[in-house]
């Protein structure tokens, strides 16, 4: 795992602000870029639910512009989502040391959105509602998400920052693969002298097929009943006739594991931030039906006390040491908390847009926000003390929720600083500042 190298000298206000500065190309017109980052603040500051006219009152703006104006901008404003995560990856990508390989992981989540005509909605299966024996559907936007994986300065688990993002519609031609395929091109060329780990669940998996030619190693789970084989042997020197794509068939994944004969071997991996013995079985392996042209590296994890099931999991980079595999598998849970958090903290979900781009786009800020917050605090403020309660005073890292309260501190600071309540006390302002910061 990559950890974070880079500490800026550079205020908070000062990084936020040079950020957006640098998301300028991106707009067609100066006017849509100020608009764009009066939203963002407004975003950023509101204490109530976070609809765009919701978002308004708390803007930072000295032109008055129409509530129809900040729906166009989502709708049909003339700029490109795509050019402002590539603004804010160059920021991302500037926290990993030079030569280190860069962490991806990918993911997808239903962003619910109500409406009779909500573009790129459907309905699709609610994974908080459901449960194993019961599908719950609900309608929304199918996003598919792409961040890349840090560890923060004060370690743990790493954090995973949205670095691209894109809607799946149901009644389109592009399939969830298709779609990360798509934005691992794009950030691959964003990035061309650099190399790549993408770890992905089962759903992906197919993806390592897709991206033999790109510098991207995937790791990803395999189904346990997946027909594999031995990989194949050349010919013999006089043979004529094209070359074996694979060997004999081998045992399934769980028949491998159930076998009393798998020699395991005993690695200490990761889990949930702490260091847990695992037995592990390695072999490579080809399977066809989903990677017929480059062998893969099958890795079966077992819980020595039998108190969890059998794992499966494979990469394209052979070579790789199994541990690093369980490892870089096991990170892949940031995105699940990432997703929350941008639901649950920036209200990802509550931006009232229906027509054209509006609901992507809006979706697409969320979670730009999110990764914006967290590079902000990490350059600029990680050493910001830690707000404990007196139900949790065990907490010695910082959460999502601290680091945006560490930026709102600083936006709310200059907001009321230049108002007429900067007169006021000022014990008051701060008692004001710091309940503001922690709303909503």
């Amino acid at each position: 795992m990559v950890y974070f190298s880079i500490m800026s000298t550079l205020s908070i206000l000062d990084l936020f602000d040079h950020i957006i500065s640098a998301c300028r190309p991106a707009f067609a017109q100066p006017r849509t870029h100020k608009l764009w980052a009066a939203l963002l603040i407004g975003w950023l500051l509101t204490v109530t639910h976070r609809t765009l006219t919701g978002m308004l009152v708390f803007t930072e703006t000295t032109e008055p512009h129409a509530h129809d104006a900040y729906h166009r901008l989502l709708r049909v404003g003339a700029w490109s989502l795509s050019e402002v995560f590539h603004v804010l990856a160059q920021f991302m990508v500037a926290l990993l040391p030079p030569e280190a390989m860069i962490p991806l992981a990918a993911d997808d989540t239903l962003a619910h959105h109500v409406g009779p005509k909500v573009a790129g909605a459907g309905w699709y299966r609610d994974p908080v509602a459901s449960t194993g024996t019961k599908t719950v559907s609900a309608p929304g936007l199918s996003l598919v998400i792409l961040t890349l994986l840090i560890v923060p300065p004060w370690g743990g688990p790493p954090l995973a920052l949205p670095l691209l993002m894109r809607v799946h519609v149901k009644s389109g031609t592009h399939t969830y693969v298709d779609l990360l395929e798509a934005m691992l091109r794009e950030v691959c060329d964003w990035f061309p002298a650099r190399r790549f780990t993408l770890v992905a669940d089962g759903a992906y998996v197919s993806i390592a097929n897709r991206v033999t030619e790109l510098p991207v190693i995937v790791i990803s789970r395999m189904r346990q009943d997946a027909h594999l084989f031995d990989l194949p042997t050349p010919n013999p020197p006089h043979k004529r006739g094209p070359k074996p794509q694979k060997g004999p068939p081998l045992p399934k994944p769980r028949e491998m594991a159930a076998d009393p004969a798998t020699p395991w071997k005993y690695v200490q991996v990761r889990r949930k931030g702490k260091l847990v013995l695992r037995r592990v079985y390695t072999r490579q392996v080809i399977w066809h039906a989903v990677c017929p042209h480059r062998p893969l590296l099958l890795v079966i994890v077992r819980d020595p006390k039998g108190h969890e099931e059998d794992d499966f999991f494979l990469t394209t980079e052979v070579a790789s040491p199994a541990q690093t595999v369980v490892n870089a598998y096991g990170d892949r849970w940031s995105i699940e908390v990432t997703i929350r958090d941008s639901k649950q903290v920036l209200g990802l979900e509550e931006p009232q847009c229906w027509r054209e781009e509006g609901p992507a786009r809006a979706a697409g800020l969320g979670l730009w926000l999110l990764s914006l917050v967290w590079i902000v605090y990490l350059t600029s403020a990680p050493e910001t003390p830690v707000a404990t309660t007196p139900w949790y005073p065990q907490k010695r890292v910082p959460s999502f929720a601290d680091a945006l309260a560490t930026v709102r501190t600083e936006l709310w600071l200059r907001k009321i600083g230049t108002s007429e309540f900067a007169a006021g006390p000022a014990a008051i302002i701060k008692q004001c500042i710091h309940f503001l910061a922690r709303a909503a």
